[in-house]
């Protein structure tokens, strides 16, 4: 899932970018790039504040899936992208076991959303997996073997259905112009016109 932002900006507003940049030695174009490369940043830190702030899961971990492309002069384009993953185990929903004292018993218990319900998953346990992170299995079964990871909803399908990334989209939207005057103010002021 990428997230990109087309910003349109007429002859009128170009012409007085340009009026403003005279005996400035910082290009238009380069200037521009800096302004969409510090919207791109401050998209995906937005993108995190809001899906951590709804969604049961942990802020470092998710804001590794995060992926700013960058733009540059030759393309004047950059992108924030989402990396596919399988649908986590419910471990990193915070699963718990539904009575720790009778050594799982009962199940265990997740939350997706930040003030949800808990959803029971009847005979799941916690267990170290190979790779050694402790995740939720279940058994296929009576048998002590096969057992399977126990895997929750998938974050990027969250991400669509809660309509987050519309938001962050009008987000950066809103940045940019802002981000563009204060690149112009900074070059204005190293060079002493303002």
């Amino acid at each position: 899932m990428a997230i990109a932002t087309e910003i349109v900006i007429d002859e009128a507003q170009l012409n007085g970018l340009l009026a403003q940049m005279k005996g400035v030695k910082t290009s238009a174009s380069k200037l521009m790039v800096g302004a969409i490369n510090d919207t791109l940043k401050a998209g995906k830190s937005q993108l995190a504040r809001d899906v951590v702030s709804r969604i049961n899961i942990k802020s470092k971990s998710f804001k590794k899936r995060i992926k700013v492309e960058r733009a540059s002069i030759a393309t004047m384009f950059g992108k924030l992208r989402l990396k596919e993953y399988a649908p986590p185990n419910i471990a990193s929903y915070g699963a718990i076991p539904k009575q720790p004292e009778k050594k799982n018993r009962r199940g265990l218990s997740y939350k997706v959303f930040k003030g949800g319900p808990r959803i029971r998953v009847k005979d799941a346990f916690m267990a170290k997996a190979r790779h050694g992170a402790i995740i939720a299995f279940r058994r296929e079964g009576k048998a002590r073997y096969p057992i399977t990871p126990v895997l929750g909803p998938s974050v990027n399908e969250i991400i669509k259905q809660q309509k987050i990334d519309e938001y962050t989209l009008s987000f950066m939207r809103e940045k940019l112009p802002d981000r563009i005057r204060g690149r112009l103010f900074v070059a204005l002021k190293s060079e002493g016109l303002v």
